[in-house]
């Protein structure tokens, strides 16, 4: 027997592999099946076509790449057919798809444009993108460490109020520093001792404050850490240096004025349509967004009430902002956030619009919104050097970075998770945190009958499937996916991250061994893991485009390549990547993530055929999105 075959199921939680003998190892056969890449005419996929006045628009003339789960809609098409209430009629050549339309019909000629299921993006902070009260200080408004400050000293003076807390959001030391330093409260010190600045670092792990703004939170260097990862960093005489971390952030940010709840919600309205429709994004992840998950959720809903919302948003609140899973839930439900049978607190998932209804305005709950899982943060920050690694880091060789929460905590979590009928989504950025999560999930959850599939041994009767997502996946190693698969858990992979942040990881950051493992999706892919991508919006941009280029080729944005012979994938593994998988880790790949009869008629009309670029040359990334459809309707263009 190989030495990477354990003798049961149960045994492999107590051996590691020690080699790369794929074939050695007996797994489930890889799910889903794939059905080849093909352009097939015919009568198209439709389970009711007899109402042509059902059928209010049809796209046609056009490139269709289906990412069909079904051998019933073909992989490849011409022409869609859309409901009135916002779903997919028919699906397959011009002349079947515009013979089912009434006159009424509107007819949409793409003039063989590329049209692909709208673009999902599972892991975001759309709240944190909001400019007010914090102002963007990133890479892009201000590409040097010395340009923050400039800027930063210039709203101060700008400011007419000599004691109002002002702050910041963006800073990335390893892409503005020409030597990965952060700033320090000795530089903001330099600009105002008065008036409280906060700056947090564009990964939202950490903040920077003055004296002024310690002051105002009540910290001085005799405060003890927070719990939770909240570490006051201090220098060798231990004064505070500046630098907090982890449950620290919301906290302290908190102390900044908001602006009124109206103005917000245009401000959030605004991300979500430039941030997210506008990058052919149709349905997003809010993923452990601060502030009171209450506030929030009444947010959205005022981001519904008055403009509407731009996109779909499963909302994940973050176990620190209520200690009870279960509160979340009767949270949501007494706010009409998410639909539920009496006497049965579980969350619903997104749903399909009633008949003849407004699938864009009819509900709050469901259509456009809905209550996801759970997040809550195993370990910190990668290129902050504070996730939990088994090889330090470089150049620190007593640095293994550290946990949020106990080993005991993590299964806790998990337990509370699932009393309260939700799912786990779990940051996992180090590859010691990753093996203490997936354990705990094999501990709470057990093994999956059929991973991914229909049936897991104790899902709740008829309330969908649970989902366990590892997020961000950011260093692993390769005897963790065997693990990963025979629970169904799912791992997401921060791939922007890798294409802007990758080579400062690589180079500064990580240890011989793990520097080699970042962002592994090629591996995933190789143990028949229906893997992720997210963008972890606002610590990259948003860029599914890219994504899709950055998975076939691995090229960061200096244009280096890492591991590329083994961790690319083929350009229809990369789609699914940013549509189906997607929707498969929010528990909505029912509803969209593939364009076939029944679903949401989300689209996204790019300028080319990514399955027909030449991937050496980049081309995928340079495709344009012409148009975001939602529901049927065009809402860019």
């Amino acid at each position: 027997m190989s030495c990477c075959t354990p003798s049961s199921p149960s045994e492999r939680w107590q051996v590691s592999c020690c080699c790369s003998d794929l074939n050695a190892l007996k797994f489930p056969d890889d799910w889903p099946p794939t059905a080849p890449l093909r352009l097939r005419g015919g009568a198209p996929s439709s389970d009711r076509p007899g109402n042509p006045q059902d059928i209010v628009t049809v796209l046609h003339n056009a490139r269709v790449v289906t990412v069909s789960q079904s051998t019933s809609t073909p992989q490849r098409a011409s022409a869609i057919a859309v409901r009135r209430d916002g779903t997919i009629a028919a699906v397959g050549d011009d002349e079947h798809v515009l013979a089912l339309a009434g006159e009424g019909a509107k007819r949409v000629d793409l003039d063989g444009k590329a049209v692909l299921p709208g673009f999902i993006d599972p892991h975001t902070h759309p709240t944190a993108l909001i400019e007010d009260p914090l102002q963007i200080v990133d890479m892009f408004a201000c590409p040097t460490k010395s340009d923050v400050l400039a800027t930063i000293r210039k709203a101060h003076e700008s400011e007419s109020d000599p004691l109002k807390p002002i702050g910041f959001q963006g800073f990335n030391h390893s892409m503005q520093s020409p030597d990965a330093s952060f700033v320090t409260r000795k530089e903001l010190d330099a600009i105002s001792l008065k008036r409280p600045i906060i700056i947090v670092h564009n990964t939202w792990h950490s903040v920077i404050l003055n004296s002024a703004y310690f002051a105002l939170v009540g910290v001085d260097d005799t405060t003890p850490d927070f719990p939770n990862g909240g570490l006051l960093e201090k220098d060798s005489e231990g004064r505070l240096n500046g630098r907090c971390h982890e449950s620290c952030v919301d906290l302290f940010v908190s102390h900044l004025q908001r602006p009124s709840p109206s103005v917000l919600a245009g401000l959030l309205h605004q991300v979500l349509k430039e941030k997210f429709a506008r990058k052919g994004i149709t349905t997003v992840g809010d993923v452990g967004a601060g502030g009171d998950a209450h506030n929030v959720i009444e947010l959205y809903r005022s981001v519904w009430n008055g403009q509407g919302l731009p996109v779909r948003v499963l909302f994940h609140p973050n176990i620190l902002q209520r200690r009870s899973p279960t509160e979340f839930v009767e949270l949501a439900v007494s706010q009409g956030a998410v639909q539920a049978s009496p006497g049965e607190p579980y969350w619903y998932p997104l749903t399909l619009p009633n008949d003849g209804g407004d699938p864009t305005r009819e509900d709050f709950a469901g259509h456009l919104f809905a209550l996801g899982g759970i997040k809550f943060l195993s370990d910190a920050s990668g290129q902050g050097r504070t996730a939990y690694v088994t090889e330090h880091y470089s150049d620190e060789e007593t640095n293994y970075g550290f946990l949020n929460f106990t080993p005991n905590e993590i299964e806790d979590n998990m337990h509370r998770i699932k009393n309260a009928g939700l799912s786990p989504v779990v940051h996992a950025i180090g590859d010691h945190a990753i093996d203490l999560v997936v354990k705990s999930m094999h501990d709470v959850w057990g093994l999956a009958k059929d991973p991914y599939g229909a049936d897991r041994p104790d899902r709740w009767a008829d309330k969908g499937r649970w989902r366990l997502r590892v997020d961000h996946v950011t260093v692993s190693r390769e005897d963790q996916y065997p693990k990963m698969k025979e629970i169904g858990a799912l791992p997401s992979f921060m791939s922007s991250f890798f294409y802007w942040i990758g080579d400062f990881c690589y180079d500064k950051v990580f240890g011989p061994k793990l520097k080699e493992r970042m962002c592994t999706w090629g591996t995933a892919k190789r143990f028949g893991i229906p893997f992720n991508v997210h963008s972890d919006a606002p610590v990259v941009p948003p860029q599914p485009i890219k994504d899709i280029q950055l998975l076939t080729d691995r090229k960061t944005d200096s244009g280096r390549s890492y591991n590329a012979e083994t961790e690319t994938v083929a350009v229809n593994d990369a789609i699914k990547a940013v549509t189906y998988n997607s929707a498969l880790a929010l528990g909505a790949e029912k509803l969209v993530g593939s364009i076939e009869v029944g679903k949401y008629a989300d689209f996204v009309v790019l300028s080319g055929d990514p399955t027909q670029c030449d991937i050496s040359k980049g081309e995928i990334g340079k495709l344009n999105i012409v148009e975001t459809w939602i529901a049927g309707e065009r809402r860019i263009w």
